[in-house]
């Protein structure tokens, strides 16, 4: 063989080691630029990212614009959670469960935000409420002694499913809430957030 011959072998030689010496045969895809994690980075049942979820929710809440006024600490709720994932564990397009499912033992009625419309829902519109999620003024004005980073602590753990429950308790106070009648004791169930909840966030 040939000098030059056998030094242009021993360059390719040497080249190809180098390429093959880099390569990494445990490498994952990228995905939007960084590199693809093992599950639990990404699994809600860690605590981990449990906690993420929470964090990232509770930032940009505080930084609505305008500012809130109202504005509640998200908290994770084991039991939404598992709702949601026992739902998206069906894998349905586009379809909420039904009532019985969204309804949280010791929550209430708790929502699925699927997906969103650019048109009215009747169901899903309070004609009060429309187009204000929050009320807008100085963050924590509504919470004072109950403020942390712009986000209100003192959320009322009960909901009413009455829409006219604040209506009832201005007109006959009495009536709604301190009924002992099977009745009363019905009415105050109903608007459990009105009777219950009196220096709290709610809806």
């Amino acid at each position: 063989m040939k000098p030059k011959t056998l030094i242009l072998l021993m360059m390719i030689i040497i080249k190809t080691s180098n390429e093959y010496g880099n390569w990494n045969p445990h490498r994952r895809p990228k995905i939007m630029g960084d590199r693809l994690g093992p599950l639990k980075s990404l699994s809600p049942y860690w605590r981990r990212v449990q906690w993420k979820i929470v964090l990232y929710h509770n930032i940009f809440r505080s930084m609505v614009r305008p500012p809130a006024s109202n504005m509640l600490k998200m908290k994770w709720h084991k039991g939404a959670a598992k709702a949601a994932q026992r739902w998206a564990d069906e894998c349905k397009f586009l379809v909420h469960d039904n009532i019985t499912g969204r309804y949280i033992d010791n929550y209430g009625s708790c929502g699925q935000n699927i997906f969103i419309a650019t048109h009215k829902v009747p169901c899903g519109n309070h004609p009060n409420k429309l187009n204000r999620p929050y009320k807008a003024g100085r963050p924590c004005h509504l919470c004072r002694n109950y403020c942390r980073k712009k986000l209100c602590l003192n959320g009322c753990p009960a909901a009413n499913l009455w829409s006219n429950c604040d209506q009832l308790q201005k007109e006959h106070p009495s009536w709604l809430c301190h009924g002992k009648t099977p009745e009363g004791k019905d009415r105050s169930l109903y608007c459990k957030a009105t009777c219950g909840c009196r220096n709290q966030i709610r809806d």
